[in-house]
């Protein structure tokens, strides 16, 4: 693998590792279904930049998984690009099924939840806090993808993720 792959994979794991309520995996240990599942994103999104990321795994502690053959995950990652929304549904130990849908497919857009306006005190980025649902290929997604679990980083990337909608939304 070239160090620029490693790198790709190894920082799209940490982003991942930060972007939900449970950790995905702990100092340099990595679990099958997560390599797995980051190779097959890399492979779909290229050189694209990635705007947002984010896993729905709940109540997970991969600290307590002695190996991977006793390892539970389960769940859902999706990253977005520009371009693409690629989605990961994978199980442990070592299943995942990752597809990229374009974003030219969107349908339509809802707000969540959002910061009221009037609210906004200081000369930010408005909305600085946004929850939305999108429609793509007759599925719904949802960013931040676990909204009541999202961290701090997830929130801070709402409003990039949803102006990258919005432009392939009117791109129709």
């Amino acid at each position: 693998m070239a160090e620029k792959d490693r790198n790709n994979a190894l920082g799209l794991m940490r982003r991942l590792n930060e972007s939900g309520q449970s950790k995905v995996m702990v100092s340099t240990e990595y679990p099958q279904w997560l390599v797995i599942a980051v190779s097959q994103i890399l492979a779909l999104i290229g050189d694209d930049e990635v705007v947002t990321c984010g896993h729905d795994l709940t109540d997970y502690d991969f600290s307590r998984v002695l190996d991977d053959s006793a390892d539970t995950a389960e769940g859902k990652i999706q990253v977005l690009t520009e371009n693409l929304l690629v989605v990961s549904e994978f199980a442990a130990p070592n299943q995942a099924k990752t597809v990229a849908i374009p974003l030219r497919q969107v349908s339509w857009i809802a707000i969540t939840a959002i910061r009221h306006a009037l609210l906004v005190r200081d000369e930010g980025v408005w909305p600085n806090y946004v929850t939305f649902e999108v429609e793509l290929a007759g599925n719904k997604y949802s960013f931040p993808v676990v909204p009541g679990s999202a961290s701090g980083i997830q929130h801070s990337e709402a409003t990039s993720a949803l102006n990258t909608v919005k432009a392939a939304l009117f791109q129709k």
